[in-house]
């Protein structure tokens, strides 16, 4: 199995002390992966410091740990009718696969996009505009030999919450070889139970974010601490033969352990 760990658990106290401190405790916890959100105001790419550069460098490349990034999410929206809020959403993307290039990192976590009027209007022609951002984005992609990772999602505003939406639009871009999803339990949690999602679209996930939540919510839980059944999913990761890249993505470092170690003891027993 592989286990990784998100800088979600840094929780709120983020400077460059306290992220050196953080990659040095997820080395000793045997964490393989460091996946770090590009939003905030150490990690983003228009304010990233020499310093956290030097940090990542030395205590994620030069420790042998795989470093993966999470691009920013907030407001950004691949699907927007409106040309220059796409065009600043792509950019974004861009200069985050352009600091992945940079720096090391393997792999780009992104979310779809987002649908407000006049998508509810015309929900065929945002999933087209959402196509050709995702097209312009995989050939960067590609030219850096940056794996991405589209993120199910389940709120109200996603563009994308079903498996089969999903899947189409993997269809529509002929299943490019770096286009994988990032199964987010959470998320698959807010549309229908998550092993019946992964179900639907296991042959497309590369990795997971493993945390929890009550029903209807979107927390950052250690597991066993919400709504999902993990003997259930964790059955249907086994049946596929899913062995991660599992990244702890909860509230601090003492959950991710325990996330850990509660994931492993099921994902070992004979259940």
């Amino acid at each position: 199995m592989i286990f990784g760990i998100s800088t979600s658990a840094m929780g709120t106290e983020k400077n460059p002390k306290k992220f050196e401190e953080f990659c040095i405790r997820a080395k000793e916890a045997r964490f393989e992966e460091i996946e770090v959100i590009l939003e905030g105001p150490i990690f983003h790419h228009s304010c990233m410091s020499n310093e956290v550069i030097k940090i990542i460098k030395e205590q994620i490349i030069g420790e042998n740990l795989k470093l993966r990034f999470h691009a920013p999410f907030y407001s950004i929206n691949l699907a927007s009718f409106d040309i220059e809020f796409r065009k600043l959403a792509i950019k974004e993307i861009k200069n985050s696969l352009q600091l992945a290039n940079k720096l090391g990192a393997y792999a780009l976590i992104f979310h779809p996009g987002l649908c407000f009027l006049p998508c509810k209007l015309d929900k065929h022609q945002a999933l087209k505009i959402l196509n050709r951002s995702l097209s312009i984005l995989l050939k960067l992609a590609s030219e850096y030999d940056i794996l991405l990772l589209i993120e199910n999602r389940g709120g109200e505003f996603d563009i994308i919450t079903e498996p089969k939406d999903l899947i189409t639009l993997f269809k529509n871009q002929n299943y490019p070889s770096n286009l994988r999803i990032n199964f987010d339990v959470v998320q698959a949690q807010l549309i229908m139970p998550p092993h019946e999602y992964y179900n639907e679209i296991s042959d497309l996930v590369f990795s997971a974010h493993i945390r929890d939540s009550p029903r209807e919510r979107d927390d950052l839980l250690p597991v066993g601490s919400g709504d999902v059944n993990w003997h259930q999913l964790i059955r249907s990761f086994k049946r596929k033969n899913f062995l991660g890249p599992f990244i702890m993505e909860v509230g601090n470092f003492k959950n991710a352990l325990l996330s850990k170690e509660i994931f492993e003891k099921i994902m070992k027993s004979d259940d």
